[in-house]
């Protein structure tokens, strides 16, 4: 009987020992994809602008690439639209300076798309906007580095 519980044992070792380098393996792949940057920028918005529910994804539409930004707040704006529009456009700017380097200069526009929460739970109003802004980064001048 010792021995079975022994066996089990070590067979439980060697089965956690897989788990853990697996899970190491599937990390470093995930940290090399351009996901992982994609939900660093998501979570960045969304820890600076305390908004719920962000998703950023970059696609090819129309010949170019698009980063497309699409959030949930519970701000309430007031129906002010100029109030709206800069909000998405801070956002848009912010998330040009937060996406990786290597597709900041690729990306040619940005479109942002708001959705402002009223209420909770089955009582809710929703407003939705959308904007597209071009890409400030795409045509910004690099400073010069000695290091190239």
């Amino acid at each position: 009987m010792g021995k079975a519980i022994w066996i089990v044992f070590v067979l439980g070792i060697v089965a956690l020992v897989l788990m853990m380098v697996g899970f190491l393996a599937t990390m470093t792949f995930f940290a090399d994809s351009p996901a992982a940057g994609r939900t660093r920028l998501a979570v960045n918005l969304r820890d600076r602008f305390g908004f719920e529910n962000v998703g950023v994804l970059v696609r090819q539409e129309d010949g170019k690439k698009v980063l497309k930004i699409s959030y949930e707040t519970f701000q309430d704006s007031k129906n002010d639209v100029l109030r709206r529009q800069q909000e998405m456009k801070d956002v848009a700017e912010h998330a040009a300076r937060q996406i990786d380097e290597k597709e900041r200069r690729q990306i040619e526009e940005i479109r942002v798309t708001r959705t402002e929460v009223h209420g909770r739970g089955c009582r809710q109003d929703r407003q939705v906007a959308r904007e597209t802004f071009p890409n400030p980064a795409r045509n910004a001048v690099e400073p010069f580095r000695f290091d190239k």
